[in-house]
């Protein structure tokens, strides 16, 4: 027994006994995370706490479970499927995952080694902290940290009590994440509820009406030839299987099967056609940015790289198929193959194809499709298939965006968390911007193509401040440059700053002018989710107008 440890008493014994029992029961991650830190909050009197998870593709830490006043805040604004990251360099949270140390601080208000990016974004600050790492078999995971503690400052016995339980809640997490892990290699990769996908394992096979999508990419075997670098063609494989099932899962799908150079997507929801085409559109506008940004690092010319996708929606036979050992979750029936056969057809231009009942499902959200098609089903060996009726979808009716890249200038810091990063996530709007989301040691170019991938509009903000930063001219170049986008800008004026003294590309964009509208987020969401023919360079409705 180490010294500190003769700081605990006989009740600290039990409630961390207690603990390990309720931790190593617990399968579903989500679940096992919200019951750590309530638990961690009860053994030393805080209301507030959350757990950090390690990013490594990203290198740095995110909120994986959050308790207290701002938890929903900071999960939206700084957790997994957020682009911003808190920095191991620069934060307390990173010293502590860096070291492996546990760190008690009275006071981070006037700590200038605090990390303040996120009490900023919450508006509430953070008093006294204590936070411990995450480790297991020496690999360190991420941290608990521990915030605010109603009586007092956090003492020695505090600490010593988080120690012993945060190696419990580490092994329980270890375990957790295992545990997904083999739900994943069984058909089951999705971000659902793991004790329900385990129902899901324990049920026998049986009929149930979904939406089944196969996507594609086209010309990977050309690829392959043209590049020649088995390392480099890996890369990219990973890149574009990682931006299918990062889709899908946003949309609610279950990753089913990698073929190759595509996936096998399961929808299960009650109108699961809707997102499964969302997730499809999603799919092809980011494949035309991933392409365009494979090609300006590469000397060879990839245009020949396309995707196809098929979505039919029907009765299939779900389950698990396989040995008491080995099993497997997959869905049997006509339209898995008429989705794969679909995928196989989308060539040529046509590069979302589904039926008529998908179609009946989604067509108030089309704006433009081709059909019905004549399309016939049949096995190498038959002379005669099964017809069916087939649509190509075009586009669909604009919606309101996941996520907006903001190209600024951080002298105008304070109009941009204000009037664009808090007013826009009223409305379900996340936002993109390189100081939280371009990470100390990071290449700046290459985070601003990474972060422009993963978002759906770019807002420049035009000042005297923005004009004579070389940056902001880069980040908007950039977003020029991807043909995604190049259609999705907007400038936001603060005063008369010409738009070309940013970018002469700039000079024919609709704008909005800062000086003249009530809530310029309320201006943009509307510009977002109107059709394309409704905003013109001469409209100046709701203080949109075009300026050279």
């Amino acid at each position: 027994m180490s010294i500190g440890e003769h700081v605990l008493k006989n009740a600290d014994y039990v409630a961390l006994i207690e603990s390990g029992k309720r931790l190593t029961a617990e399968i579903n991650i989500d679940d096992l995370l919200r019951q750590i830190l309530h638990t961690a909050g009860q053994l030393t009197d805080s209301p507030d706490g959350s757990i950090l998870l390690y990013d490594p593709e990203r290198r740095g830490l995110y909120f994986a479970a959050a308790i207290g006043e701002s938890a929903s805040m900071l999960l939206k604004k700084w957790g997994e499927s957020s682009n911003q990251r808190v920095p191991v360099q620069g934060s307390k949270a990173g010293v502590v995952f860096s070291t492996g140390k546990a760190l008690v601080v009275d006071s981070l208000e006037a700590d200038p080694e605090h990390y303040k990016g996120v009490d900023q974004q919450t508006q509430r600050k953070t008093n006294s902290m204590i936070c411990i790492p995450l480790t297991f078999a020496g690999e360190r995971i991420g941290v608990i940290q521990i915030l605010n503690k109603r009586t007092g400052n956090y003492s020695q016995r505090d600490r010593v009590l988080l120690e012993n339980f945060s190696g419990q809640a580490s092994v329980a997490l270890r375990n957790a994440r295992l545990f997904k892990d083999v739900l994943a290699h069984m058909g089951l990769y999705t971000s659902r509820d793991a004790t329900d996908l385990v129902n899901q394992l324990r049920k026998p096979a049986h009929q149930e009406t979904l939406t089944v999508m196969f996507a594609d990419m086209r010309g990977f075997t050309q690829l392959c030839q043209v590049l020649n670098n088995p390392e480099r063609i890996q890369n990219l494989l990973d890149e574009f299987l990682s931006m299918l099932s990062e889709q899908v899962t946003e949309h609610g799908g279950i990753v089913n099967k990698f073929l190759g150079d595509g996936l096998l997507a399961l929808f299960r929801q009650t109108d699961s056609a809707t997102p499964a085409v969302k997730s499809a559109f999603a799919i092809m506008h980011r494949f035309n940015s991933l392409r365009d940004k494979w090609e300006s690092a590469s000397s060879q010319e990839l245009s020949f790289l396309d995707i196809g996708i098929g979505v039919v929606t029907g009765e299939v036979i779900l389950g698990t198929i396989g040995s008491a050992r080995v099993r497997d979750f997959t869905a049997i029936g006509t339209p898995v193959n008429l989705a794969a056969a679909f995928e196989a057809n989308a060539r040529g231009g046509k590069r979302i194809l589904v039926n008529q009942i998908t179609y009946n499902a989604v067509k108030e959200i089309v704006a433009d499709a081709i059909g019905p098609l004549a399309f016939e089903l049949r096995k190498p060996d038959q002379t005669v298939g099964i017809k069916y009726k087939q649509y190509q979808l075009v586009r669909l009716k604009p919606d309101a965006p996941t996520r907006v890249f903001i190209a600024h200038n951080k002298r105008d810091r304070e109009f941009v968390e204000k009037e664009l990063t808090e007013a826009l996530s009223k409305y379900g709007i996340e936002t993109w911007y390189s100081r939280f989301d371009v990470l100390p040691g990071k290449d700046y170019v290459e985070a601003i193509k990474a972060g422009l991938l993963k978002c759906d509009w770019v807002v420049v903000v035009v000042s005297k401040n923005s004009a004579a930063s070389d940056w902001v001219a880069v980040e908007v170049s950039t977003a020029f440059a991807d043909p995604r986008l190049k259609t999705k800008i907007i400038p936001v004026v603060l005063d008369d700053t010409e738009l070309t003294s940013i970018s002469d590309q700039m000079r024919q964009l609709n704008w909005v002018d800062s000086r003249e509208v009530r809530s310029v987020a309320e201006c943009l969401y509307k510009r977002f989710i109107a059709e394309p023919s409704e905003v013109s360079l001469s409209d100046n409705e709701n203080g949109m107008a075009s300026r050279s």
